[in-house]
């Protein structure tokens, strides 16, 4: 039940279609579970070749508009699997980005991406299996036991009883085999894990002769996945064998007593036209039917590994970027990473508009992490930190990052071209982009590439060099155009000559705008209205 709610609970547009689709299968089902029933009908009276032309009539409509709704269904509704699988995927990334980094850094991307992959085509498999199923085996059955029941209430009896008993003994089985699917899940999980992490770090790989090592790690994962497999794959062919011998006891049963009634004279002969005509299609429902329950079972599992990634409310498209601010400040501010673990402590600290602050202090000592709390992307452990005096924690997710464009020291650039790592979705004219790269010291490098902006960086950015990258990113915050610039150690990699010329261009760019900026260099002073150091994990002012 679990699978079956969340599905319902994140058709969102789909809604509308699903259930015009949910109809149209009931009405197929319908349809097609007449033409048995009309042969029967026909064969109860006296035959003659007028009345043949009739029946084929009937039976040519039946299937005519049998074909139109399994078309209507197959062009509508097989296409809806994969739409709604991307739109959880994007339901489950608009998750996952409003998760705090502390969270996103305790799971691996390749973790994260088997998690969701299992989820959204788990769950837009489900869709197009509950439209084909609900429809088509909830007629078929239904018709089936009524039909059985003109003729012999008991025989119709027997069989209610026995599939009452093969659904229950099919949701205990499935019970079991959700627990091992959850196992498979996780398994396979930290295989794309290990493979994914492999895979970013070929270079390191390759030029430290890692091979055997990276091998041994995949191999390790494979052969754990592998066993989980096994084990769920065989308990499935158990429940399976179970299942088929419970459904074809109650066929066997179920002809001898028809052969008795007929035989007796108290059945119908016709009985046995629409039995047989329609024990293939039941028997072909009943097995999906056992699958959809195995299938629910396994979403469930796969639902609970995922449980802290999946979204909570409908996809958000926009936000409204708000840009009027006047302070931020902190009050008796703690934060640890890990119980017992030594914390980082902000006694006070505050930063106006038009102010601009440099953070120096000694390697280890948690400037990044007061980067992150300040902006947002931590909570604080105690103590309180408010824009205009509104706390962080009564702000609308993603709030505070409308103000702040910010510098990381790990520059991370997407396999994407130059222009759109450094526009993203703004609309900002080629001029303006060359004419920013060329003032942060990066003309010369782009007229040397013969696809100039278009030129794609590679993953993670890997094809630039690591000051090329640094330069991208700070002309990526110049051009998001926001109040306040989060800058942490921005000219790392990067030379005296070209640290000076950024510099000075940061200096000349943030001349009525907010800065908060780490840094050990001196050329930043120059820009700085305060200073402050870390000492002893904890942020003070520079006297």
């Amino acid at each position: 039940m679990t699978a079956l709610l969340f599905l319902l609970k994140n058709l969102d547009h789909f809604r509308r279609r699903f259930v015009l689709l949910l109809i149209a299968g009931i009405i197929d089902g319908a349809l097609l579970f007449s033409v048995p029933l009309l042969i029967s009908l026909f064969l109860r009276s006296d035959f003659d070749l007028s009345r043949s032309n009739s029946l084929l009539r009937l039976i040519a409509l039946a299937i005519s508009s049998s074909l139109a709704l399994q078309f209507l269904i197959r062009k509508m509704g097989e296409s809806l699997a994969p739409e709604l699988a991307n739109h959880l995927r994007l339901k489950i990334f608009s998750s996952l980005e409003s998760l705090s980094i502390q969270h996103l850094a305790q799971r691996h991307s390749g973790h994260l991406l088997s998690l969701t992959g299992q989820v959204s085509d788990g769950i837009g498999a489900l869709g197009i299996t509950v439209i084909w199923l609900a429809g088509h085996a909830g007629v078929t059955l239904s018709l089936f036991f009524i039909m059985t029941a003109r003729e012999s209430l008991a025989v119709a009896l027997a069989n209610a009883a026995l599939l009452s008993l093969f659904m229950v003994i099919s949701v205990r089985l499935a019970r079991k085999i959700s627990t091992l699917s959850a196992d498979e899940g996780r398994a396979r999980a930290t295989l794309t894990e290990r493979f994914a992490d492999c895979v970013a770090n070929l270079q390191t790989i390759k030029r430290l002769h890692l091979r055997s090592f990276a091998e041994r790690l995949i191999g390790d994962a494979c052969a754990h996945h592998n066993q989980a497999a096994r084990i769920l794959q065989s308990f499935h062919a158990r429940r399976w064998s179970i299942l088929h011998g419970l459904f074809y006891i109650s066929f066997l049963v179920t002809i001898y007593c028809l052969l008795s009634g007929v035989a007796q004279g108290w059945i119908a002969a016709s009985m046995m036209v629409i039995f047989v005509s329609a024990f293939t299609s039941v028997r072909s429902y009943l097995e999906r039917l056992s699958e959809l329950i195995k299938q629910c079972m396994e979403l469930g599992a796969f639902l609970s590994n995922a449980q802290d990634i999946l979204p909570t409310s409908s996809l958000v498209t926009n936000r409204d970027r708000h840009t009027l601010w006047n302070q931020i400040k902190t009050t008796d501010v703690h934060f640890s990473y890990h119980e017992g673990a030594t914390g980082i402590t902000i006694p006070s600290f505050s930063l106006s508009a038009g102010e601009k602050i440099t953070i120096t202090g000694e390697s280890g000592q948690g400037k990044s992490t007061i980067l992150l709390l300040l902006a947002g992307l931590l909570p604080a452990t105690k103590g309180n930190i408010s824009i205009d005096g509104t706390p962080y924690a009564d702000l609308p997710e993603g709030y505070t990052s409308q103000f702040m464009a910010t510098v990381s020291q790990e520059t991370e650039l997407f396999n994407l071209s130059i222009r759109q790592n450094v526009a993203l979705d703004c609309a900002i004219s080629d001029e303006a982009i060359l004419s920013l790269l060329a003032e942060l010291g990066l003309g010369a490098w782009l007229s040397s590439l013969p696809e100039g902006l278009e030129t794609r960086v590679g993953e993670k950015g890997l094809q630039v060099s690591a000051g090329q990258k640094q330069r991208l990113s700070i002309a990526r915050a110049i051009l998001m155009d926001r109040p306040i610039m989060v800058l942490d150690e921005p000219t790392s990699h990067l030379d005296a000559e070209s640290e000076r010329r950024v510099a000075a261009y940061l200096k000349q760019y943030l001349a009525n705008r907010s800065a908060i900026i780490v840094s050990h260099r001196d050329v930043f002073g120059e820009i700085a209205t305060k200073r402050m150091i870390v000492r002893d994990h904890t942020l003070r002012d520079i006297a």
